[in-house]
Formats: C-alpha cells, structure tokens, sequence
C-alpha cells in the first residue's frame, strides 16, 4: 500500500475556505473602526494558522483512510502495521481488518483458480466457452493444440470448425439454452468424425448467453467399427476359397486316398500351402486394419529413405535370385529425410518392391529410385519410384488396384501367394503420412509405381 501523503494545495484550500467567513467580519469590523487594522490583520493570521493545522490534521487522517480504502483492492498489500490514531482510527482499522479478510479470500480463491485453469487444461479433449456473438472466450490446452493455434479467445468459432450441425447446436444453445450432442465429419485428407457437446452456461439465454463446447475424437472408434464389419466381411468371402480346399483334401485323404503315402505327402504340401495362404490373408487384413486405424493422425518421426530401401532390398534380395532378378537401390546423394513411420514406411517399399519380383519378367532388373520432389501444394518431397519391366497393366485396371481384394489376373495372383492387399495397404500408408501415388503402366514395357512423401523439417528430431 502506498505512504499516505497530505498536498499543501489540499491544506492552504482547506484552510482558506473555513477562514474566510472570520476575515469578512474582521475587514467589517476593521471599517467601522471597532478593531485597528494591526489587530485585525494578527487575528486574521492567528486564525489562519489554526485552521490551517486543522485541516492537516483532518487531511492526514482522510489520506491515511484513504490509503486504507485503496489497499483493499486487488492486488494491493492489506493494511497498514499498527493502529490509526485520531478520530478516524476505529474506521481505519475495521477497514484495514476488512482488506485483510478479503486479501484471504482473494489468494483462496486465486488459488482455485489457478486448480481450475490446471485442470482443465488437462483435460485430454478440447474444451471451449462462447459467448452470444459466437466468439471464443476461453479454450483449454486441447483445443489450443487441436486448432494449431497459441491463441483462440476472441476468433469466431465459425472461422475454425466448418460444420453446419455443430454451429447450429452452439447457435441453438446461445439462443434458447437448449444443450445436446451432434456427431459430424470434418472433410479432411483424411475423414475425422467428431462428437461436439454443448452445454448451457448459468448466463440467461440471448445477449449476455454463454455456452461450453466439448469436442471429442470419434474417428478412431468408428473405424473399429467399420474394421469389425469389413473384417468379418472379407474373412467371410476370402477364406472361402482355401476352407473348401481344406475340406476336400481331407476328405480325400480319408476316402481315396487312404493308405497312399505318395498320395497322403502331396496332399499335405497342399494344405500346406491353403493354411499358409490363410495366415498371409489374416496378417494382411490386421496390418490394414492397424493402419486404418490411425490413418488420421499424421506421424510425425524422421526418417532416412536410402538406409531402408537398402534395407527393404537385402530382405527381398532372396525372392529376387530365384528369378533371376537384381534389386537396384539409387538414391540421390542430396535426398532429404522425410516425416513418417519407419516401420510402415518399410512395409510400403516392401509390397512395391514384392509385387514388382511377382509379377515382372523373369531375369529383369528391379530399379528402386529416389529423389527431391514437390508436391501439389508446393511443399518439398521425396519421390520413390519403383519401376519394373513386366507385362504391364492395361489402363482400365489402373484406377481399381488400390481397392481391396481386386485382381487383374485373379489366378495368377492366388498362384503367386498374393492376397488383394497389398496394394490397398500402399494407399494407406501413403494417405496417413499425407503423400502421393501414382501409378504409370504400358502393356508390354512395365510399371512405375511412384510414391511422394513430405520432406521432414530440418530442426525435426522426433521419432515415431
């Protein structure tokens, strides 16, 4: 609290005024000649000089309760140490007893506050408040973090979640203090469902109205719900063919072929091969199903593409031999790092570069590039090519390869041991680390299958 202070100016006025009255009737009196101009002028100072430390006496106190008085607002140190004198004394204190009470409180409530702010921006969804001109007046570290913004008060929530049911729930609920729940898509790269709650603040509804709005991530939960359907369904319809083989090698070898070793060894190496089929179908629809799982949140790790498609060839570099088949790895020497997930990063080059070993001739090179691209935005890249030379693919299949279970040559792939993923696979990844894929095919000369990543930041250091 600041020193209580008297202004002369203060004094001298005060003084002034309650003396002037005495000096009118002194100069009266002066003129009737009742008293001598000296004796008049002596009284007119004696007077004065009272008056005048009366009226700093008063001032001082009033500065004292006004000292008082100030620090009882936020912010301000309650109290001054000690008793005030004088008449005022008893006011002071009970003020100074007050500022010290509401001192109390105001740190108490500070403090839950301060628990209040810390909760909330804990809390692991995007929390908001908004006012009746649809403004944001608070938002929590969530929705700071899902908005990509250090600042959200004060922008209109219109700018920043385009969805016409959700606004229309908050319009309803500032308007009429109606609450609810609305479940809507936000049109992305990749599909987000959200689910926006909205609640009804204690204000009356129009003018002065606030409301809270919660959003929460629904995408991963309906795409396990999706995953369940499209699992039953494909596992259903897939494993068709390799069961009813199953069933009938068995019941050939418990039948006719009973008693025939020669016979019982062939037809064990078949279902061999139907249950190895079955096992890279299941492996192939849960690898899927992973990745469409967190297909919309981009990864955010650093990785060196000519370190793992060196590596992708050494894997391969076996099935690559038996057709007599070379894998060729150039990356250009100035390649940048890109932002992705290594471990699907790696799964990616190796269905492209798996497929090109299956389906090219044999004896042809396998030739694996890479070099700095752009893409359509502007942003840098990294272009992977894997170029093959095989029969090719006739333009109208090329739109369908990426959808699952679709085959060009249907027994041929089965032959090859493929299961109709492997390129939705590629998709997939390529659209959860936000690139591109092309695809180029002539019949008669091969493929190119294309993919472009975004270039990783150079100050990027994480890993996922």
């Amino acid at each position: 609290m600041r020193r209580p202070r008297v202004r002369v100016s203060s004094v001298v006025f005060a003084a002034f005024a309650v003396v002037t009255p005495a000096v009118l009737l002194l100069i009266a009196l002066t003129a009737f000649e009742a008293l001598t101009a000296g004796i008049a002028l002596a009284v007119a100072l004696l007077l004065l000089g009272a008056c005048g430390g009366v009226a700093w006496w008063v001032m001082r106190q009033l500065a004292e309760l006004e000292a008082r008085v100030e620090g009882l607002a936020p912010g301000a140190a309650a109290g001054i140490e000690g008793e005030a004198p004088g008449v005022f004394g008893e006011i002071s204190t009970a003020l100074d007893r007050q500022g010290r009470a509401w001192a109390s409180e105001r740190r108490a409530l500070a403090a839950k506050e301060s628990e209040l702010e810390a909760l909330i921006d804990a809390f692991p969804h995007p929390l908001l408040t908004i006012g009746a001109d649809h403004r944001i007046l608070t938002a929590n570290r969530a929705a700071r973090a899902w908005f990509a913004a250090a600042e959200l008060e004060g922008r209109a929530i219109g700018t920043l979640l385009r969805a016409p049911e959700a606004l229309d729930l908050i319009h309803r609920g500032l308007m009429h203090g109606v609450s609810g729940q609305v479940e809507f898509a936000l049109p992305q790269n990749v599909e987000r469902r959200l689910d926006a709650h909205v609640h009804p603040l204690a204000a009356a509804p129009g003018a002065g109205a606030h409301v809270l709005l919660l959003l929460e991530d629904m995408t991963a939960a309906r795409r396990v719900e999706r995953m369940r359907y499209d699992f039953v369904a494909n596992v259903s319809h897939e494993l068709r063919t390799p069961l009813s083989a199953l069933v009938a090698l068995i019941e050939t070898l418990k039948g006719p072929a009973r008693g025939d070793s020669e016979a019982f060894a062939r037809f064990i190496g078949m279902m061999g091969e139907q249950v190895a089929r079955m096992a890279r179908l299941v492996e192939d629809l849960l690898s899927l199903s992973r990745i469409e799982m967190d297909e919309h949140v981009q990864p955010q790790g650093r990785v060196e593409l000519a370190p793992l498609l060196r590596h992708v060839a050494e894997l391969l570099g076996a099935s690559a031999a038996q057709r007599q088949m070379r894998i060729e790895v150039k990356p250009a020497p100035d390649l940048a790092a890109v932002t992705g997930n290594a471990d699907q990063l790696t799964q990616l080059f190796v269905n492209l570069v798996d497929n090109a070993i299956k389906y090219a001739r044999a004896g042809t090179p396998i030739r694996v590039t890479a070099e700095r691209a752009t893409l359509g935005d502007g942003r840098a890249a990294v272009r992977v090519a894997v170029a093959d030379q095989g029969e090719g693919i006739a333009r109208e299949h090329v739109p369908r390869l990426t959808e699952r279970f679709y085959r060009v040559d249907a027994g041929r792939s089965r032959q090859e041991g493929g299961t109709g993923l492997g390129l939705a696979i590629v998709k997939h990844v390529v659209s959860r680390h936000r690139g591109q894929l092309k695809i180029h095919s002539e019949v008669g000369v091969g493929s190119v299958f294309a993919v472009l990543l975004p270039a990783a930041a150079v100050t990027e250091l994480k890993h996922d």
